[in-house]
């Protein structure tokens, strides 16, 4: 256990060095490359050093906010996911899962409820962002957009950006919003694991 430990902190230390050399060196240039080292390095549960080179590294490389989003994202659907694979591991050895979400879901019908209304909120939030986008008034925030996704959510969001064409174009809502829905769905499944 120490070794896998020992394993784990290393991983987490050069994830979040080399994150910090993104930020310095090549966040401000076209180079894909260095955010597929940055995406092989989460899955290779090197997540949470990612997590903490975004939280630290911004703050002093205003210029790169934009380009380590997508990396914030999939660092920290990653990081949740990972967790939700480690309680499973520890946990459930041994026994059957529970795949059935929908009968979790219909039995906690508070929780069908709120994601019902999330997601309604956030497509009407896409909807209203594009409105502004169309007439140039004072857009809503990629962050406010993403949290209300992050929350519950990404469908309402998925949706909206497709049926109005918007930030259709953007990596980090293209590609982030499918990774934050699978981190929701592994989310409801440890849920109707844990609480069915």
């Amino acid at each position: 256990m120490p070794d896998l430990l020992i394993c784990f902190l290393v991983i987490n230390l050069i994830s979040f060095l080399y994150f910090g050399l993104y930020c310095r060196f090549w966040a401000s240039k076209e180079n894909s490359i260095h955010e597929t080292i940055i995406i092989i390095l989460s899955l290779l549960w090197g997540s949470l050093g990612v997590v903490l080179g975004v939280i630290i590294f911004n703050k002093y490389f205003s210029a790169v906010k934009k380009a380590t989003m997508m990396s914030l994202i999939f660092a920290i659907c990653s990081f949740v996911i990972q967790i939700i694979f480690m309680i499973f591991l520890k946990d459930f050895k041994g026994q059957n899962i529970n795949w059935n979400i929908m009968t979790f879901l219909f039995k906690h019908q508070y929780l069908m409820f709120y994601l019902l209304i999330i997601n309604i909120f956030t497509f009407i939030l896409f909807a209203i962002d594009k409105n502004k986008a169309i007439h140039n008034h004072r857009r809503i925030a990629i962050t406010t957009l993403f949290f209300f996704s992050f929350i519950g959510g990404s469908i309402g969001a998925y949706l909206a950006m497709y049926i109005f064409r918007h930030k259709t174009t953007k990596n980090y809502f293209k590609h982030g919003l499918p990774l934050v829905f699978l981190m929701q769905i592994a989310l409801l499944l440890l849920f109707t694991n844990l609480f069915a």
